[in-house]
């Protein structure tokens, strides 16, 4: 914090660092080199960090709101898979999309490399989602024939 290696707290820093920082980045020839290559990429090792980083705290907020809509409809797409042939992809799926807040903000996070990622799992479980509403809509479509056995015929048909 007294570093002031974040300068924008609300809107972020964005991707990179400033040409001061990296010419004074080449000047030095110390021990703490790698150190500091860190901190002006904004490695942290800390999700919430990397993104106030990035993208300063009205981005973290809304990738949390993001996070929060993706898991509710995780649930919601378990929920409607039960029975079908997707259930064991959006199981697989919700499961990873449930995990992610929790490694995010506690274990490892990156914003730079997990943003990408939970960006195409949502997409694939939209994906799933929307494969399992139209193979529904499909089956309830199909007209139900209605085929007697050789020499059967239905009462109304005889003539």
């Amino acid at each position: 914090w007294r570093e002031r290696l974040i300068r924008n707290w609300w809107l972020g820093d964005g991707f990179g660092a400033a040409r001061s920082d990296w010419l004074l980045m080449l000047g030095q020839k110390t021990t703490q080199q790698t150190e500091e290559f860190v901190h002006l990429t904004g490695a942290y090792h800390s999700g919430p960090l990397t993104t106030i980083r990035y993208v300063g705290v009205a981005g973290l907020a809304l990738f949390y709101t993001l996070m929060g809509v993706v898991l509710v409809s995780a649930v919601r797409c378990v929920r409607q898979c039960r029975g079908t042939i997707f259930f064991p992809l959006a199981m697989f799926l919700a499961v990873q999309l449930l995990w992610w807040p929790i490694h995010f903000t506690l274990i490892f996070g990156a914003y730079d490399e997990s943003f990408p990622q939970f960006i195409f799992l949502s997409a694939l479980l939209r994906l799933t989602f929307r494969m399992q509403e139209e193979t529904r809509a499909a089956v309830v479509r199909e007209p139900a024939t209605t085929t007697a056995p050789a020499g059967l015929r239905p009462a109304l048909l005889t003539r």
